[in-house]
């Protein structure tokens, strides 16, 4: 058994949408976002001699969220983000090449400031 290190950087870019409300005055704001990512992943091995390779994937997302505005500048934040596709992701390994899977989805708190 090896401890392998896997680690993934990840670069993209979309459209998002923010949905008009009926009432100007409202602090809730929902959205919407579809975009795609390039993930790059890389992988070191202990093993003897040592052993790592790296991967690039193209994949899709989708995002989900609403903003709440608590001050005339300050913004809260819900999103939910699901990734998708990453499943051709081929990474070499001591013993031979493998397919690596690294869809996820996350859920995040945001804060932001109108400049």
């Amino acid at each position: 058994p090896y401890d392998y290190e896997l680690t993934t950087e990840e670069f993209f870019g979309g459209y998002r949408y923010t949905f008009p409300t009926a009432d100007r005055d409202t602090i809730w704001r929902p959205f919407v976002a579809l975009g795609a990512s390039v993930i790059r992943a890389h992988i070191d091995t202990p093993t003897f001699p040592p052993f790592n390779d790296d991967a690039s994937a193209l994949a899709g997302y989708a995002q989900l969220g609403m903003t709440w505005d608590v001050g005339e500048r300050l913004r809260l934040g819900l999103t939910g983000r699901s990734l998708f596709g990453t499943n051709d992701l081929d990474i070499g390994t001591p013993t031979g090449e493998s397919s690596a899977d690294v869809d996820y989805e996350s859920v995040a708190f945001t804060v932001g400031y109108l400049l």
